[in-house]
This record gives structure tokens, sequence and C-alpha cells, in this order.
């Protein structure tokens, strides 16, 4: 039964809680946008990188730390091969987050192979400095696509989605959907989540409703780590 104090079902604490249907489709087009930046390194470059193109990577995104969310490595099940970046970055619109991108001292020394940039919105007000770390737990990145029914299933669990994520929302570093470039439409979701291990980070997404009922069509599970450029 819905909750008419609350009929997004959102939990208290995020931004979402007690909107209305129409209310919370004007609150994601009208709150400022901020970026997922998924981008794909060229892993023989990165790892010829010299310390001076290295320290004005550093201090470039060091300068921009108020916008950026979060930024971190991406890296191989071994946890030990960097093979891409994460950066979740505020930013007014898509041509000046690609921009942003390309002032990257590493974009212009040819680091970053390729990139994509998706609108997101954080369901948490938390940023990477903020977050309190479990010592020796891992750090995994969810990136979950909608399928062609996603937004009727997504609707169909939504209560039980919620309950779930009551339960767990400890493990949540970050969470939030991604976007149409206006914002008018969910087109997914990506979470950051904090486990002992992969394993567990796979057994949280086996029993999210919203992964069994079939919402998403693509989903990948990254390990992620914090970037030590804003630390």
């Amino acid at each position: 039964m819905t909750n008419l104090a609350n009929p997004s079902g959102a939990l208290k604490g995020d931004p979402r809680y007690g909107l209305s249907e129409s209310e919370l489709k004007l609150y994601y087009m009208n709150k400022l946008p901020c970026w997922f930046i998924h981008i794909e390194l060229d892993a023989e470059k990165f790892l010829e990188i010299d310390d001076f193109i290295r320290q004005q990577h550093a201090e470039y995104l060091n300068t921009h730390s108020d916008r950026i969310r979060f930024v971190g490595p991406l890296k191989e099940e071994d946890g030990i091969n960097t093979t891409g970046v994460l950066i979740l970055l505020d930013s007014p619109d898509r041509n000046i987050t690609k921009l942003w991108i390309e002032n990257d001292p590493y974009y212009m020394n040819n680091i970053y192979k390729d990139f994509n940039i998706t609108r997101w919105s954080s369901s948490m007000e938390m940023r990477q400095l903020d977050y309190s770390r479990v010592k020796g737990w891992e750090q995994f990145v969810i990136i979950a696509i909608d399928g062609p029914e996603g937004n009727k299933l997504r609707t169909s669990v939504a209560g039980d989605h919620h309950k779930y994520q009551a339960l767990v929302m400890k493990r949540y570093v970050a969470r939030g959907p991604l976007q149409n470039d206006s914002g008018s439409e969910l087109i997914g979701s990506l979470m950051i989540m904090e486990f002992p291990n992969l394993h567990a980070c796979e057994e949280f997404w086996r029993n999210e409703p919203l992964n069994y009922a079939g919402v998403f069509n693509e989903v990948i599970i990254k390990r992620w780590a914090y970037g030590k450029e804003i630390e």
C-alpha cells in the first residue's frame, strides 16, 4: 500500500522523501545536475606516466574538488590493475562536463582512451570525504541500465526495494538514478558500495528487488577505490 505521506517510498534522509509523483518529476528536472564520467584508460600509456603529468593531473582534480563528489580508479577483479576511472561531477550540462574532461592533463596527454558521460542524481548528500569507511573493506561500483520495461517493473517492486535499502543503508557509499540529459527520465542506477569482499557485494545484488524483478538488462560490477587526488 502506498504511503500517502511519502508516495515515492524514499527513506528518511533522502531528499526525495515525502515528494508526490509530480513533485518528484520536478525535483529531478530542476536539481543541479551531476554527471557520471566513466573513463577508459590507455593501459600502456597509464603505466608510463611521468611524475610531471601525474602531478598536473592531481593538481587539476584538487583545484576542482568542490565540484567532485567522488573520484577513483576502476580496477580488474584482482584489485591490482587499473582499467579506468569513475568521476561523479557537479556540472551544469553535458557540454561543460565534456570540456572539463578535455582540460584534464591526462586527457591532453592521451592517457584517457575513451569516456562516457551520463547524468546522475545523488540520493545521498555525502561526498567522498564524508563517508565513514570500514578499515580493510573494499569498494565496488554497480552500473545498472534499464531494460525496455524498466519503469513499469521498477514501480512494481518499489516498496520491496526501499525496504531492502533500509536494511543495507550503511553499505552505500553513493547511490542514485541514472537519467537522460534533461533529467526527465530514469534510465538506470549507479551506486558505490562497501563490503568485505566481492562475494558479499554480489550477494547484496542478488537480493536487490530491482535486480531479480528484471528492471535492468545490463549490469556491471567493478572494483573501485577512493582516489587520492582529493583526499
